[in-house]
């Protein structure tokens, strides 16, 4: 286990800039990180062992951060379903043609009349980027919704860099996911 050592000086000024909140207990409210790795606490009467104490704990907790959803990420899928698209994602890339991946390639297909299901991204900044494909996405009939993070479209392609937008076309070999995926996702997106 890594120890971190901190320094506590109420003194220190903190700018916006530097504003961090985290979730580590209700004795601790706000943590503020200046540039210069000095911390300032505030809203906590406890002295600077305690806190130490308390950042150790946060390590070993594995606490996740929360996902940053934008504006526009709905139909948002459940937990459940996300984790049966990204199963989903995982057997289609093994087929040629059957997964496309990124903006570009989407839109293209789409466009030449590609069918299948669409899964966004719900994680992306900013969202004038890829706003206007739900709607073409509806004009062609195409189900389509978000999942939480583009990390996981990508993990599950396996690819390392993330990915905002897949489109998943039907195959024989995934028919009866494909098809309980396409039944969920169209009652989402309608």
């Amino acid at each position: 286990m890594t120890t971190i050592q901190l320094h506590v000086s109420r003194r220190e000024p903190v700018t916006n800039k530097t504003l961090l909140y985290l979730p580590i207990s209700k004795k601790l409210k706000q943590l503020y990180i200046a540039t210069d790795s000095h911390v300032r606490m505030s809203q906590s009467p406890e002295p600077e062992e305690t806190f130490v104490e308390e950042v150790q704990d946060m390590e070993e907790e594995d606490v996740e951060a929360p996902v940053m959803l934008n504006a526009i990420a709905q139909p948002l899928a459940d937990m459940k379903l996300s984790k049966k698209l990204l199963k989903l994602i995982k057997k289609s890339v093994a087929h040629k043609n059957k997964l496309h991946r990124g903006l570009r390639n989407v839109q293209t297909r789409i466009r030449k009349g590609g069918t299948g299901i669409c899964v966004l991204a719900g994680d992306v900044t900013p969202i004038d980027i890829y706003c206007h494909l739900p709607i073409v996405c509806e004009d062609k009939n195409i189900p389509y919704c978000f999942v939480p993070s583009k990390k996981e479209i990508a993990t599950s392609i396996g690819a390392k860099r993330p990915c905002i937008v897949v489109l998943i076309s039907e195959d024989d070999e995934y028919k009866e996911l494909y098809d309980k995926c396409y039944k969920k996702v169209s009652k989402l997106s309608c």
